[in-house]
């Protein structure tokens, strides 16, 4: 869909509605594209006559041809400028390119297929070197603040499902908590999705707890988020307090595990289901964050794997 406005781009629904003859709309071919006939019809509907109309018929296309080639989402030009001698200067275009067709782009050089609003860290290239090979459920993570320190109440956040991950959150800013980061471990990912999730999360220095929490999903094995959880756990070890709440199928079996790991780490664990609140869950770590000390540290009693049977996994992500 083509889309001109007379009246500038900044609050176009506000102008679609009040001022409907400055605005028009125009269905493209995708076989055809955007003709220059096509374009000066779409501004002419906005009442732009005479040379304009004819400068403007060539901008569209050229703009349609421009998105088309880079596999756009979007492109907008907002504002287009019309000089004193009857020049057009695009003084601002904004394009999103589709995540699915970066790789086709390599002369952009977009490093990681997301939108972020600043350039990618470090973790968050290792996180996307994780996911963009491994079609198996969703590892999203997204770094929100790193000028922190420990002792500032900031936790590395773990969720799973977009609303449910959101309603954690937000339990956590109630509970007096600030999150380093967003994560988000969806669509029955294996549990060396989530373990590579997990060692990322713990990686930021200065976080005082781990909170895992999330939807309760019927659909998402419990027990494999459990399993790359302790690897990980038991792998840096554990040096923060952490609280786990899982809900779904195999929920049962996922809490036995982890308490059965808990005994092993040298920071406390506890794991909790879909039947306990999230804002609940929020308030445990912050009591545990407040009542713990490094000093306190219990001795790690790590799970040796047996040598004939290494704890590894074997995945398309390495």
């Amino acid at each position: 869909v083509a889309i001109f406005s007379r009246a500038g781009g900044t609050g176009i629904e506000t102008v679609a509605a009040g001022s409907p003859d400055r605005i028009a709309r125009h269905r493209i071919d995708i076989e055809l594209g955007l003709r220059p006939f096509e374009a000066r019809n779409l501004v002419r509907e906005t009442g732009v006559h005479g040379d304009l109309l004819r400068s403007l018929g060539d901008v569209l296309p050229k703009l349609y041809r421009l998105a088309r080639r880079v596999d756009a989402r979007a492109a907008e030009i907002n504002p287009l400028i019309l000089t004193t001698d009857g020049k057009l200067i695009a003084a601002d275009c904004r394009i999103t390119i589709d995540d699915h067709a970066v790789y086709r782009q390599t002369d952009l050089g977009i490093e990681i297929a997301r939108e972020f609003d600043h350039p990618a860290t470090e973790l968050e290239k290792i996180a996307w070197q994780v996911e963009k090979d491994d079609y198996r459920g969703t590892f999203y993570f997204i770094q929100l603040d790193r000028g922190f320190r420990s002792g500032e109440g900031v936790i590395g956040f773990h969720g799973a499902g977009g609303g449910g991950g959101m309603i954690s959150m937000d339990a956590a800013h109630a509970a007096g908590l600030k999150v380093a980061n967003y994560v988000d471990t969806s669509g029955n990912p294996p549990a060396s999705k989530v373990y590579r999730a997990a060692r990322i999360i713990l990686s930021q220095p200065g976080i005082d707890g781990y909170f895992a929490s999330g939807s309760g999903v019927a659909s998402q094995e419990q027990y494999h988020s459990a399993r790359g959880l302790i690897k990980a756990f038991l792998e840096v070890p554990l040096s923060v307090p952490a609280v786990v709440r899982l809900g779904g199928n195999g929920e049962e079996h996922a809490l036995a595990l982890l308490e059965q790991a808990a005994e092993h780490l040298p920071a406390p664990l506890e794991g909790y289901g879909k039947d306990d609140p999230a804002e609940a869950c929020a308030l445990r770590l912050r009591e545990l964050i407040g009542s713990y000390t490094p000093s306190e540290k219990r001795p790690s009693k790590r799970l040796t794997p047996r040598a004939d049977k290494p704890y590894r996994f074997e995945t398309v992500s390495g």
